[in-house]
């Protein structure tokens, strides 16, 4: 069973990915690519809807929607254990948006599943970078848009947290006093006043 932090941490990571796209990309069924993204979106089978947006992606690599696709992508990815393409999908997110925590946070996932030290304490770092810009970031005049920065502010305070618990875990887990040091370092780098 879940652990009432982990539910939180879910539940908020269901809603934060929407404020970051719904500024960045609007998706027209009108178009070839907008009906194919539309299509996935409404593709209720994980693994079908994982078939098209990597169709959509390997036809329409230059379309204004593939920082969208990947971002929908990646949870799929990381159930499917495809972890090298969550990573990679996170390098591309966040080159179009730096304000993307779910996608530096769904890599450090992958990276822990891959028990890979160095990818951890990179990915634990460049979600804090992404959530401390959200965290940062002005509050939008537009009433319709208060309630989602809301919640991507409030995603990002516990996605935060939830990074600083990733590496102080990797370094209880690690046999390797160089790891375990190198983790600890970065843990301390990030929050010298961090509960862990």
């Amino acid at each position: 069973p879940m652990r009432p932090f982990q539910c939180l941490i879910l539940a908020t990571m269901l809603l934060a990915p929407a404020y970051a796209q719904k500024h960045k990309f609007h998706l027209n069924a009108d178009t070839p690519e907008g009906l194919m993204l539309q299509q996935a979106g409404q593709e209720s089978d994980d693994s079908k809807k994982l078939q098209i947006y990597e169709e959509y992606l390997a036809k329409y690599a230059k379309h204004e929607g593939v920082a969208y696709a990947l971002a929908q992508a990646q949870p799929l990815w990381l159930k499917a254990q495809q972890f090298d393409k969550v990573i990679t999908a996170a390098e591309t997110i966040l080159a179009a948006d730096a304000q993307s925590p779910a996608a530096a946070y769904q890599a450090l996932q992958a990276a822990e599943q891959k028990k890979d030290i160095a990818a951890i304490v990179k990915w634990a770092g460049r979600t804090v970078d992404a959530a401390k810009s959200v965290i940062a970031s002005s509050k939008p005049t537009d009433e319709e848009d208060v309630e989602e920065w809301t919640q991507a502010v409030d995603y990002s305070k516990q996605v935060t947290t939830r990074c600083e618990y990733s590496l102080y875990v990797a370094a209880l887990q690690s046999g390797d006093p160089n790891n375990t040091v190198a983790l600890y370092e970065a843990l301390a780098k990030m929050n010298p006043a961090s509960q862990y």
